[in-house]
């Protein structure tokens, strides 16, 4: 079974965050990982998923999966 981990996004909503752009960033990982691991059963999700604990940023994160 193939797992991929994924850790400390960061993600902090419309915005930089020293310099760089967690969501740009986080869709890149998620398009590269879709293309080089069709074969994975699952993604495991760890660390930090937003900035200063916020849950408004997750919010505009489209949902997506793969069947």
């Amino acid at each position: 079974m193939k797992f991929i981990p994924l850790a400390d996004t960061h993600v902090v909503g419309a915005g930089l965050l020293y310099g760089q752009d967690p969501a740009k960033r986080l869709s890149r990982a998620v398009a590269t990982t879709n293309a080089e691991n069709g074969d994975a059963h699952f993604v495991i999700v760890t660390g930090g998923m937003t900035y200063w604990a916020m849950q408004r940023p997750l919010r505009g994160l489209p949902a997506r999966s793969r069947s």
